[in-house]
């Protein structure tokens, strides 16, 4: 698992980061959603909280463990 606490991620409206570390982005033109489930509380292998994740869907604070619909325009 990546470490998120340094990991930099530039998010367009319709890309988000998952739990491993890669992008998933919903292709814009598309008819059907894809449904991306994201928790945002991470612990290093050490054991220690990484630093908070906020991730932001056009400007609104997703809340943990919340689940994404995206649809193509």
């Amino acid at each position: 698992m990546p470490d998120f606490s340094t990991q930099t991620e530039e998010f367009t409206p319709f890309s988000v980061i998952s739990l491993d570390g890669t992008s998933h982005v919903a292709m814009s033109g598309k008819a059907a959603a894809t449904v991306i489930r994201i928790k945002i509380s991470y612990s290093s292998q050490t054991g220690k909280p990484l630093r908070n994740m906020r991730l932001c869907l056009r400007g609104r604070l997703l809340d943990d463990d919340e689940t994404l619909g995206f649809f193509g325009y």
